[in-house]
């Protein structure tokens, strides 16, 4: 089928997130084999005027493009443009400003009757949305179908909390709140910060930018994150819950605040850095924590072979920083941005998008750039929140780690070669422990290590 999108909010290279929601409609339309072109504004700024002009892309691109379906985003004035520029069906889908400016704006209301009659099929994202604009517009009655606008459930799916405030590097005591979108007056960010003055405790996160980013900041227990690519959100939404910071672990065990903060500089590695804590404030051996640090970044090997063939244009400095940058959010993030461009329709060959110089070299280092310095700053202002923190407090640290990642590994516990791996764990930890309290635990690690490595080539074999 041969769709004409037609839109008044679309990303563009001045505000990449400005109607995210509808590029990712077009995207999941054009992977189910549709043919799509658009008309759209992909900018906030020109006034009026980009309306207009909005009506003419639409009609060149109707005649041009002969589409069997008009799908316009809001009613009006996309909607209009739509049902002006070809007599082909209309759909539209109505998003919630749109229908508040009926008979709050002159004109608005004949406008949207006007687009109501003309539609083949209108769609409200919510009930509470129909119900609103059938109240506005009464022959939209009986003619509304409800269609949420969905979620990327690969995306946003559930992850560990402690691990995305690493990530971000946040520090945050308490109970934590957080605001996605526009820092605007239509969003009533001003009444929740208030609200939450109210509240008197935990801190509150506006993940967004707009004109009333001056009348939030320097509030107490408000942070501003700006604006962040899209694909940053999830682990956004994931610090929410309660944690623990790595600063406030650090200055239980001892640490100095210049320790820590250059540890989170160089290693740049969060479990590493919980790993060794408790071995630097019990004062183990140099080699040991070394040892342990190495084993546990062995992680970032694959990482970064997979990101190498993206990477191929870099030299010299740019390739060592990448390097150092690599990160589970920066890899995960600049890996499924470029298989999903891969997988686009529209986008080049594999060997086209391997042998474009830098164009997801920019991308990585954007991401991990921001991981960096939050991870850093996060560290440093979370070791002096520990000096608010009860001394009583520090003895539950010792449990995070443990914690953390027996909660890992229990979630993967569902047949019986894990769960041999859990018993044979059982059986060395104790007598090693018990043999060689400063390296047992390492000597655990590699005959446990050992044993599985052996099970799964005979399995292999046998199979």
């Amino acid at each position: 089928m041969r769709i004409l999108l037609v839109s008044q909010m679309y990303p563009g290279p001045e505000d990449p997130d400005l109607g995210i929601f509808v590029a990712n409609l077009e995207r999941e339309l054009a992977a189910r084999g549709h043919e799509i072109a658009r008309a759209v504004i992909d900018r906030r700024h020109g006034g009026r005027l980009r309306h207009f002009e909005l009506l003419r892309d639409a009609r060149r691109s109707a005649r041009r493009f002969r589409p069997d379906v008009v799908y316009a985003h809001f009613l009006v004035p996309a909607g209009l443009a739509a049902a002006l520029a070809t007599r082909a069906p209309l759909v539209v889908t109505a998003h919630g400003q749109d229908v508040r400016n009926v008979g709050s704006i002159p004109g608005v209301r004949a406008a949207t009757r006007y687009v109501i009659r003309r539609s083949a099929a209108i769609v409200a994202v919510s009930q509470w949305l129909r119900r609103s604009l059938e109240e506005a517009v009464p022959d939209a009655i009986g003619r509304i179908e409800v269609v949420d606008c969905g979620v990327d459930l690969e995306r946003f799916a559930p992850r560990d909390a402690a691990d995305a405030r690493s990530q971000l590097g946040f520090d945050g005591n308490g109970t934590s709140f957080l605001c996605l979108g526009a820092l605007s007056e239509r969003k009533n960010v001003l009444r929740l910060a208030r609200a939450f003055e109210r509240r008197g405790e935990g801190s509150l996160t506006f993940v967004g930018d707009g004109p009333l980013r001056e009348a939030l900041e320097g509030r107490p227990g408000i942070h501003l994150a700006g604006r962040v690519p899209h694909e940053a959100v999830p682990v956004w939404i994931a610090f929410t819950t309660s944690s623990f910071a790595l600063g406030v672990a650090a200055k239980a065990h001892g640490l100095h605040w210049g320790e820590i903060t250059l540890m989170s500089a160089l290693v740049y590695a969060g479990p590493a850095q919980f790993a060794v804590l408790e071995a630097l404030g019990a004062g183990k051996p140099g080699l040991q924590i070394l040892f342990a640090t190495l084993l546990l970044n062995l992680r970032f090997l694959p990482m970064s072979a997979t990101l190498a063939p993206y990477f191929r244009w870099a030299k010299g400095m740019r390739l060592f920083l990448a390097a150092h940058l690599v990160s589970p959010s920066s890899f995960i993030l600049t890996h499924l941005h470029v298989q999903k461009e891969k997988s686009s329709p529209d986008s080049p060959v594999q060997a086209e998008i391997l042998n474009e110089e830098g164009k997801y070299l920019d991308y990585y280092f954007g991401v991990s750039t921001t991981c960096f310095v939050v991870w850093v700053a996060g560290t440093a202002f979370g070791y002096w929140a520990a000096l608010a923190v009860p001394p009583a407090f520090n003895e539950g640290l010792r449990f995070v780690l443990p914690g953390y990642f027996a909660c890992i590994f229990a979630l993967e516990i569902r047949e019986w070669f894990l769960r041999l791996v859990c018993l044979i764990s059982l059986f060395v930890a104790v007598p090693t422990a018990v043999l060689s309290p400063e390296w047992g635990w390492l000597v655990t690690s590699l005959v446990v290590a050992t044993c599985i490595w052996g099970v799964e080539r005979w399995m292999q074999r046998a199979s």
